[in-house]
């Protein structure tokens, strides 16, 4: 080039040997119905074909979306406040479409534990070595491993909020009462309030369970008829523990009750507290669903006896064989001496009415006989005082979806009730 120029007379200029090459101007594309104009949407000429966009493809902020995608968020409103409150309402509306997950689990506030950590623990429980610790997923709230011991015996490790510590070492009678009662149920081998290896969480350290989620086979009449079949059997096993008097806590260490309507008597007063604490109910409302719990007490009170009742039994604490038997009864946290027909309350809730047949299957196993005194009104009287029990806790911890799940309950109970068929239980705006 400078030769070149030296020919034709022309000042030769100072050039680098190697001049880059310019690379051809891109050439600004049309706006079309499948991409933006703009610089997302130039294209190269020599390279058309390549980066042509796609039918139903946009260009937005550089990238490749869905022109769906792309829609709504030409939708959106300028940036700012109204933009961020516009993708919240969009993020709450996704979320209110979807199953509430139950977060009322203190659980959740333990501290992350490492694979080390569990090993430790549970070889100093079990005075033993162990080996082999791998997370379990399964629960709502708190931190579940499996460990293997020496001699292959399996066990998991639950670790939780020890502030319910205390509540848990009274309930850790409930496995031993199961199991001698013939009821399939995990062995309690060890508890610790504390536990230095895992920041101080509680542990306990149960057997391991072979096991499946129960819904992963219960498809047809005959598995569903004997899955619930086995459970209404392991139920009336259960309820048939005499125990001598009414209390919150199977070791005694909470008040005890002789009659039914003593304990009920002292536990309304708590929830009363709860309910107004959040307030979840109207004034009247509360009045008249205490009235008419205080009022079944009163009437059915002679026909029950204590029995220890898991009093939280749904899917989640059941698992099952393969060939649709019952498994076990898991997590007794809850366990208290109450009249058993607590137990029925999630039951009736949130599995029965999912699996045609599964009520019927179970009634017959749990009364083969006849039916207990007095039990559809003991039926109403415990799914009253827990309904109203749990719309106040979701309410505390501000848990719309399941406060909402159980107000909805509660008002089909009311429904069938004609002493409470009126009582408005709409939410009150706080």
């Amino acid at each position: 080039m400078a030769g070149a120029a030296l020919r034709a007379g022309v000042p030769a200029l100072a050039v680098p040997l190697s001049v880059p090459r310019r690379r051809p101007a891109l050439r600004q594309a049309r706006p079309g119905p499948a991409h933006h104009a703009g610089p997302a949407g130039a294209r190269c000429p020599g390279l058309q074909r390549r980066h042509r966009p796609r039918r139903g493809v946009a260009h937005d902020g550089g990238r490749r979306v869905p022109l769906a995608v792309a829609r709504v968020r030409r939708s959106l409103p300028a940036r700012g406040g109204a933009r961020r409150r516009h993708r919240r309402a969009a993020r709450l509306a996704g979320q209110a479409a979807r199953p509430p997950r139950p977060t009322l689990n203190p659980d959740s506030r333990v501290t992350a534990v490492a694979a080390k950590a569990v090993l430790a623990a549970a070889a100093r429980a079990l005075g033993s070595e162990t080996s082999d610790a791998a997370r379990v997923p399964r629960g709502w709230g708190g931190q579940n491993w499996r460990v293997t011991a020496d001699g292959g015996e399996r066990f998991l490790v639950k670790f939780g909020d020890p502030a319910s510590a205390e509540k848990w070492s009274a309930a850790s009678s409930a496995y031993d009462l199961a199991r001698r009662a013939g009821v399939p149920a995990p062995r309690l081998a060890a508890f610790e309030a504390h536990c230095p290896e895992a920041g101080g969480a509680a542990m306990r350290l149960l057997t391991w369970v072979d096991g499946v989620e129960p819904a992963s086979v219960l498809r047809g009449d005959a598995a569903v008829g004997r899955f619930f079949g086995d459970l209404g059997t392991a139920l009336r096993r259960l309820h048939a523990i005499d125990l001598e008097t009414f209390s919150s806590r199977l070791d005694g260490s909470a008040p005890v009750f002789a009659r039914w309507t003593g304990y009920v008597a002292y536990r309304l007063p708590q929830v009363a507290g709860r309910v107004a604490a959040t307030d979840a109910f109207q004034p009247a409302a509360f009045a008249a669903l205490a009235g008419r719990i205080t009022d079944l007490a009163e009437r059915v009170s002679a026909a029950v006896a204590p029995a220890p009742c898991h009093r939280d039994l749904y899917l989640d604490n059941l698992l099952a064989t393969p060939d649709a038997g019952l498994a076990a009864l898991v997590d007794f946290d809850g366990a208290e001496a109450w009249d058993p027909a607590v137990d029925l309350v999630k039951l009736r809730w949130q599995v029965f009415p999912r699996y045609p047949g599964a009520r019927a299957a179970f009634e017959a196993a749990y009364h083969p006989a006849d039916v207990p005194p007095r039990w559809p009104e003991r039926v109403e009287l415990v799914e009253l005082l827990e309904l109203v029990n749990h719309v106040a806790n979701a309410r505390a911890v501000g848990d719309r979806g399941f406060e909402d799940l159980g107000r909805d309950r509660l008002t089909q109970v009311c429904r069938a009730s004609a002493a409470l068929e009126t009582v408005d239980l709409a939410r009150p705006v706080r």
